[in-house]
């Protein structure tokens, strides 16, 4: 699967630009996350696991087959199909990234949104030639017609090797001097016709797209300027619609909360001074901040979170990461032990009415015993390891516009724990 010089080949799949299962030559590796763990296609959708293993759409489907649980073939971990993230931002991160053309002797570095192009008009494409089915590149066939074939006539190639040029323009002759009255003289006449007439419709289309495309922006630019003249009007009564869906769609959902779920308490967590945090992990400094002390639900556990903003080895690239301490508290001696809630910490997103919230699930329970000094009884004066994600999402998703996670210079982490399991 991999080239010695460091470069990869991989089927690419879900990118709009490019043909499905088309394998592609990478000039570097691309990233770990972007690669399905069972089948290592290169997907333009990727669905990511707690324990940090990535799946294309096709293994996750297979892997899943219609239950809330699932078991990872990689480590045998078991998550919930709703800890599942999704991404879709590879076609966008990928779009500039070095390829290798697949014909040999062709030295140009294409990147991936343009490598069907280039393929398209490589010299370098490998044909048979039809006269001898000798394997020669595209650019080459004149030249090999003209001086090497054995199939074409005699009286061609004295023509050509006493004129080339003359050659040249009798095989897209219509008639004349230079027309040689051969079955491959044909052949070719008929293959320069078939051309020509195929560049004079490729041309007529053209002409026709550039005539489309110019009232598309006419139309475009006159719909700009509709869309500003009513907006201003329509803002309010959008807004109050907006406010109005948002106001029912709260209501259902703390109603199931209240008569489905175990009573739980929420730790909300604003995290300032991001532009500062952002700069010094992309310069490879890391950043750490955490929240003051608290109780869970009152008379609980006594917590206080932790976080980091820098460079993961494991994912090669800055990632927030997100923990929870144990500390001793006041209440400890009425508590069960170990600490066995189920605990979430939920990163807040401030666009599309909150669908791109993201949430990561702790149960203690299933974290494996090495883990267990974790949630133990804290001891008087001393606190506990911290747990939780190192890789919660990575630094450039968080800083998306689109998902609508910083506002005003912060981001916003709810600390969710159940009262009750």
């Amino acid at each position: 699967m991999y080239a010695a010089s460091g470069s990869s080949k991989r089927f690419v799949t879900g990118f709009p630009y490019i043909a499905n299962w088309t394998l592609v030559e990478f000039r570097r590796e691309p990233p770990a996350d972007r690669v399905c763990s069972l089948c290592g296609v290169l997907a333009g959708e990727t669905l990511w696991a707690p324990c940090k293993h990535v799946f294309c759409r096709r293994c996750f489907q297979g892997l899943a087959t219609g239950e809330a649980m699932v078991c990872c073939p990689v480590d045998g971990a078991d998550f919930g199909t709703q800890q599942v993230r999704l991404d879709r931002t590879a076609p966008d991160v990928l779009r500039h990234y070095p390829v290798g053309c697949k014909n040999k002797g062709c030295l140009h570095v294409p990147t991936l949104a343009t490598y069907e192009k280039h393929i398209a008009l490589c010299e370098h494409q490998l044909v048979l030639c039809e006269l001898c089915s000798r394997r020669l590149q595209v650019s080459q066939v004149l030249s090999h017609v003209r001086s090497e074939c054995r199939k074409v006539s005699s009286k061609a190639l004295h023509e050509a090797s006493k004129n080339p040029a003359a050659a040249l323009d009798g095989v897209g002759a219509v008639g004349g001097d230079a027309r040689v009255e051969t079955p491959h003289a044909d052949r070719c006449e008929m293959v320069s016709q078939e051309l020509k007439s195929l560049r004079m419709t490729i041309h007529e289309e053209l002409l026709s797209f550039r005539t489309a495309l110019q009232e598309a922006k006419a139309s475009l630019a006159e719909g700009q300027r509709d869309w500003r003249k009513y907006s201003a009007d329509d803002e309010t009564a959008a807004q109050h619609l907006l406010l109005e869906s948002v106001g029912d769609t709260l209501s259902r959902e703390l109603g199931a909360v209240e008569e489905d779920s175990p009573p739980s308490s929420c730790y909300v967590w604003k995290i300032i001074d991001f532009a500062r945090m952002r700069q010094d992990a992309l310069e490879g400094r890391t950043t750490t901040f955490s929240s003051d002390a608290f109780y869970c639900g009152g008379a609980g556990y006594r917590v206080y979170l932790q976080g980091s903003l820098g460079n993961s080895a494991e994912m090669g690239r800055p990632c927030l990461g997100l923990y929870f301490v144990l500390t001793a508290g006041s209440f400890d001696t009425s508590l069960s032990w170990p600490y066995a809630q189920k605990t979430s910490f939920v990163l807040i997103s401030n666009a599309s009415e909150g669908s791109y919230n993201i949430q990561g699930d702790i149960r203690p329970e299933s974290e494996g015993e090495e883990w267990g000094h974790c949630f133990r009884k804290p001891r008087p004066g001393e606190d506990n390891e911290g747990f939780g994600f190192s890789q919660f999402i990575t630094l450039e998703d968080l800083a998306n516009p689109e998902y609508g996670y910083i506002k005003d210079n912060s981001f916003t982490v709810h600390f969710l724990t159940q009262l009750r399991v």
